[in-house]
């Protein structure tokens, strides 16, 4: 009888005819023997996830009725990994790799730093560091990724986690929750890890755990907008002191200069004043809010 720990693999796909065969594949091909993969799909378009339950009759399954974001879509999958009673949930994104031996160097390194920790591998794009942890810019009002690889191969705290590729104990779901589906794209990740943080969880990348991320969402042409509204969500969320009176004045000159930008007639303005709007609209944000329609 195997004593390794068992971890559920969370894949959420939306018209991933592209890519997701190849992320399936080297799920599959993983050197950990306690693994269960979920393919959860937001209501693709494509023959994705036909395809997928076809190729790959092992794993489960999971037909959403709508795509309701990437929270939406994951926290199916998590809970679906309560129910088949995971020790560890691996969310993965779509267009992404596994190394063979990336899931057994996560565990391992959970297992020796415990059970109030989240983690996430190295992840590269064209060889390129995509991922080894990030900030929250609170001056630029956004979450950064750090690119510069480091001379070490333990495990090191980040201040956020990106939810590409992010590793998790079921403790962390038990105390911190879901996914916020406020987010539909984007932020949901930096959300969650504050959220941990929040809860005295540490946040760790292990440069060992290798990944690679093809990043197809680069070729969405809503991403500015859903970066821009999950942005504002974000820091209206999380206020921090002094900086929600920065924010406020930061916020009024971003709008400005969008303004200026459409008259102008740059590319995306449209979709950044329409994120503007749109947020301001449905939400009522913690800084400043008599100020926030200048």
């Amino acid at each position: 009888m195997s004593t390794e720990p068992k971890v559920v693999i969370v894949v959420l796909n939306y018209n991933g005819e592209k890519c997701l065969h190849q992320t399936l594949e080297s799920l599959q091909s993983l050197d950990y023997r306690e693994k269960e993969v979920v393919v959860v799909d937001n209501a693709s378009q494509d023959h994705s996830f036909d395809l997928a339950k076809k190729n790959f009759p092992q794993f489960h399954f999971i037909s959403l009725p709508k795509n309701g974001g990437f929270a939406y879509g994951m926290n199916a999958g998590m809970r679906f990994a309560l129910e088949q009673k995971a020790d560890f949930i691996w969310l993965f994104n779509y267009d992404a790799l596994a190394s063979r031996e990336s899931l057994r160097i996560l565990v391992r390194n959970a297992e020796t730093l415990g059970d109030r920790a989240l983690f996430s591998p190295t992840i590269f794009n064209n060889k390129k560091i995509w991922f080894e942890g990030g900030r929250i810019n609170y001056w630029k009002m956004r979450v950064e990724h750090l690119r510069q690889k480091r001379d070490q191969e333990k495990a090191f705290k980040t201040q956020f986690l990106t939810g590409c590729a992010l590793f998790l104990p079921i403790r962390a779901i038990k105390e911190i929750g879901f996914l916020d589906e406020d987010f539909f794209l984007y932020y949901e990740d930096a959300d969650y890890s504050k959220r941990a943080l929040n809860k005295g969880f540490d946040l760790y990348v292990v440069p060992e755990a290798k990944v690679l991320h093809s990043e197809e969402s680069v070729h969405n042409p809503q991403k500015v907008y859903h970066l821009v509204f999950s942005g504002l969500l974000f820091f209206s969320k999380h206020p921090k002191g002094i900086f929600s009176f920065y924010q406020a004045i930061y916020g009024i000159l971003r709008r400005q200069k969008n303004r200026l930008d459409l008259f102008m007639g740059k590319p995306l303005a449209e979709e950044v004043s329409r994120a503007h709007s749109e947020f301001y609209a449905k939400k009522s944000p913690l800084f400043l809010n008599h100020l926030r329609k200048l």
